[in-house]
């Protein structure tokens, strides 16, 4: 399993957004990201990476489905 640092690290080579190197980095990244609700403990990380991925998912379905690809 990938950490979340990981996880970000690689979505940020994807959308070519800020660069994250640390923990830190990543709270303040996903701070950023989510002005609505701020990433304080570990548990809210987690909810956020879940949102995420559930979100990219979600969007791949959708352009398989356009694609014809099933």
């Amino acid at each position: 399993m990938r950490s979340p640092l990981d996880v970000v690290k690689e979505s940020n080579r994807r959308w070519k957004s800020d660069v994250v190197e640390t923990p830190l980095d990543l709270i303040r990244e996903l701070n950023r990201r989510w002005k609505s609700s701020k990433v304080e403990t570990p548990l809210d990380l987690i909810r956020v990476l879940n949102h995420e991925r559930r979100v990219r998912a979600t969007t791949d379905r959708i352009l398989d489905r356009v694609r014809g690809v099933r």
